[in-house]
């Protein structure tokens, strides 16, 4: 079990720093809708029902290049929220799908966050998840203490009008758990808002 365990966590790494080297980058639009969704479905969660206090929130250094992941190992579902976004939203899917299959750098600099924000880079992981004693997690929490363990942002895509948006973040807390969700984001006026945000795999 440990050792599928250390796979899972070591496959899921290896989908999100994937593929690198994209000359593109995120833009402030993206940057103020991944700090909502890192927000809303990580940090409030977290701050309001951990009885270990929320210090810090790690962050890949790069976007996810797995829309979802579940093809290595996690177990793919989907809630009533993500099948909703899929009716919804089929061609933001598709492009979310084809723009993230080359990963960008994310400037923890840009994100608006009330924790901390601490990156974790690929030979960080490597080191923890893939070299001896690989998938323990206590070596994680020993160098990012009091974390929600690791999350992974991907690049925005945005419809033909400008009037909805899509994107996806991930977070690993332990060997086997951690949840990956779509969200949707719809403008009203010149206000961007979370219309929904559906789960797409679990572990």
């Amino acid at each position: 079990m440990v050792q599928r365990s250390t796979r899972i966590v070591a496959l899921f790494l290896l989908v999100c720093t994937a593929q690198q080297g994209s000359a593109a980058s995120l833009d402030s639009t993206d940057y103020q809708l991944l700090s909502t969704a890192l927000s809303e479905l990580v940090i409030k969660p977290l701050t309001a029902h951990t009885e270990i206090p929320l210090k810090q929130v790690v962050i890949m250094a790069q976007t996810s290049t797995g829309i979802p992941p579940g093809a290595v190992g996690l177990t793919p579902m989907q809630d009533a929220e993500a099948q909703a976004i899929k009716k919804e939203a089929p061609e933001l899917l598709k492009s979310l799908l084809k723009l993230n299959k080359e990963s960008v750098a994310v400037d923890l600099g840009r994100l608006q966050s009330s924790v901390m924000l601490t990156t974790l880079t690929d030979q960080q992981a490597k080191e923890i998840f893939e070299g001896k004693g690989a998938g323990h997690w206590e070596e994680f929490y020993r160098r990012f203490p009091n974390s929600q363990g690791v999350s992974v942002l991907s690049r925005v895509v945005y419809s033909s009008a400008k009037t909805q948006a899509l994107l996806y973040i991930g977070t690993m807390t332990q060997m086997v758990a951690g949840e990956g969700q779509l969200v949707l984001f719809e403008k009203n006026g010149s206000e961007w808002r979370m219309k929904r945000h559906g789960i797409v795999w679990v572990s």
